[in-house]
């Protein structure tokens, strides 16, 4: 046996473990691992930093216990205050624990301390949210669902991309602080505290819109907008019909403008007439006489301008509203109503012609009813005559001016009001929110 050949110190692998290998390190050499552990402990002290901002962050903090108050518990509000230390403040033994423990202790803490400590404005909201959305089923002419009707468009708008009035009511939906209107500074959300959807007859007929009733998956209101209502009528069928009556009349809301103010009639919602001049005293009540879109001023009851109006400011601050309180709407051959005496319908507002249409406007619509609402079973059915949500100056059938587009939101949180579990709608949905 041969030993074999010991080969040049050159041509050995570097990483091998030779001589060359292992001999000795020059200066440059030595000092790049002492640099390299230097970054590394500045990287460890970063790391730290931003994992304790991330704890304190998490923790929710509430006011000091200090400020709790005295006549809950027995005990001073300093005895309180030193055995209930700060949630964000940090001790020995806690700095040991995991961040998920630390942060489960601070819930607890904050749980136990809910009772003690009074609440701040933004905790007395987030508290006060106790009711979901309200969910409104807007209805589609259109056979197809990728066609949207104009005025089901407008209604759509006008529910969840238009400002809403940041009312008591409206607060108990959303979770959101309000904003000032740039121009008159009304405090508004630009959330809305509904939500929209479209359907057609077929949802109807097939049984699939129901009441929402706690958690089921459900409708509070129906929105039938203007369009034609013989068309209408016509796609519901008898079916369909009675599936509107049965939803109203089970607690549901209904809430028809123009065409769908028709609808409500048909289906007998409210105990209202139809006042019409001698020359339309041969139109079928189904149908109604055609004549281009003019407008007219809208008058608003003491009641009604406290509901479907009022927004907490006079009306020398209200850029839509006149001098004597009247508001330009635009009409499109909506009904034109009286309400008898004995009837339980209430009128919130009513309409006159302006000095610009008084020759194209029928004399029947001189004082006639533009809003009226009237309890139907356990639900509601509110029904307007013009389009409030599609007023333009130009006439145009378009989602309209923001201010008046609000007439509809507030309709359709009067609809909804009717059903018991929802009867205190009425009563804060014109008064400031918190």
């Amino acid at each position: 046996f041969r030993a074999p050949s010991r080969a040049p110190a050159a041509s050995l692998h570097p990483f091998s473990p030779c001589e060359s290998a292992m001999a000795p390190e020059s200066e440059d050499e030595a000092k790049e691992p002492e640099a390299l552990k230097a970054k590394k402990k500045k990287k460890k002290k970063r790391r730290k930093s931003t994992e304790s901002r991330d704890e304190t962050s998490a923790v929710p903090h509430l006011p000091p216990a200090s400020t709790c108050r005295k006549d809950i518990v027995g005990q001073s509000s300093m005895a309180r205050s030193s055995s209930c230390p700060a949630i964000g403040s940090t001790s020995s033994a806690q700095k040991s624990k995991s961040k998920g423990a630390r942060a489960k202790e601070a819930i607890k803490a904050a749980s136990s301390l809910q009772q003690l400590v009074p609440l701040t404005p933004l905790g007395a909201m987030m508290t006060a949210l106790k009711h979901r959305k309200l969910r409104v089923a807007v209805f589609n002419a259109c056979r197809s669902w990728y066609h949207v009707h104009p005025g089901a468009a407008s209604c759509m708008v006008s529910l969840t991309e238009t400002p809403w009035f940041y009312s008591k009511a409206v607060a108990k939906f959303l979770h959101a602080r309000p904003t000032r209107d740039g121009s008159s500074g009304t405090p508004v959300s630009l959330l809305p505290p509904v939500e929209a959807f479209m359907i057609q007859a077929e949802d109807l007929q097939s049984g699939r819109v129901c009441l929402a009733d706690g958690d089921r998956a459900g409708f509070d209101v129906l929105v039938f907008p203007g369009g034609s209502t013989e068309r209408d009528l016509n796609a519901l069928g008898p079916q369909g019909c009675e599936a509107v009556r049965k939803f109203v009349e089970s607690g549901g809301g209904y809430c028809g403008v123009c065409a769908g103010a028709f609808v409500g009639l048909h289906l007998r919602l409210l105990e209202a007439d139809r006042r019409r001049a001698e020359s339309e005293a041969d139109i079928e009540p189904t149908k109604k006489a055609e004549r281009d879109a003019f407008m007219v001023r809208a008058c608003f009851t003491k009641v009604g301008r406290r509901l479907l109006w009022s927004e907490g400011r006079s009306h020398k601050k209200e850029h839509e509203e006149s001098k004597d309180g009247s508001v330009r709407v635009r009409y499109h051959n909506g009904p034109l109503l009286q309400v008898p005496k004995a009837s339980p319908a209430k009128v919130l507002c009513r309409m006159t012609p302006t000095t610009e249409s008084q020759l194209s406007a029928p004399a029947a619509l001189n004082g006639s009813a533009a809003v009226v609402m009237q309890n139907f079973g356990n639900g509601r059915a509110l029904i307007i005559s013009p389009h409030p949500e599609s007023t333009k100056d130009d006439l145009a059938p378009e989602p309209g001016k923001i201010r008046l587009r609000r007439i509809l939101q507030r309709a359709v949180l009067l609809a909804a009001a009717g059903n018991e579990k929802l009867r205190w709608i009425e009563t804060e949905c014109h008064r400031p929110g918190p």
